[in-house]
């Protein structure tokens, strides 16, 4: 069966156009109120069986110009279903979202924390006093560059530490 249906009535209630042809150029109304006519579109669809739902949301829009109002009626439970169906899948979709979003951003977090690691280890070598250390750098992130900065200090340290001991041993003979 049909879940909706759509027809069209003139001026003068008068049915223009509906699947079931039996209907067509019957009068269904006589008064011109809308809540008469809503119950009037709600009796035929009734009385044709175009619908089996009793449970029906009815639309009309009145066209000026022609004199004509086009009618839709539709099965609630048929349009809640489908509009239950659409939510379903976007609070499924935005979990998708969400998820992949956190994965992303755990991966970031990880990779910076590896990276920052790695510099704070080399950092408690030198403090041991192995002043040859170096930073592995096996990223090309921010991370990266206090790394490069921090081998060419230790670079730059080393160099001192040889000109001075260079310096101690000129002085001691």
């Amino acid at each position: 069966k049909a879940k909706n249906v759509t027809f069209v009535v003139d001026g003068d209630g008068i049915l223009i156009s509906f699947p079931n042809s039996k209907f067509i150029g019957r009068k269904i109304f006589e008064s011109s109120g809308a809540a008469d006519r809503e119950e009037s579109y709600r009796k035929l669809i009734r009385d044709s069986s175009v619908l089996t739902s009793q449970n029906i949301l009815v639309n009309s829009l009145y066209q000026e110009k022609i004199g004509w109002t086009i009618v839709n009626a539709i099965d609630k439970g048929y349009l809640f279903s489908e509009m239950y169906n659409f939510q379903k899948i976007t609070v499924v979709f935005g979990l998708l979202v969400i998820a992949f979003t956190l994965m992303i951003i755990t991966y970031v977090i990880f990779s910076f924390s590896k990276s920052i690691k790695n510099v704070v280890d080399t950092m408690k070598v030198v403090q041991q006093g192995e002043l040859n250390a170096l930073v592995k750098l096996e990223t090309k992130d921010e991370i990266s560059i206090i790394a490069t900065n921090f081998n060419l200090m230790m670079g730059k340290v080393n160099d001192l530490v040889e000109e001075v001991r260079y310096q101690m041993g000129l002085a001691c003979t």
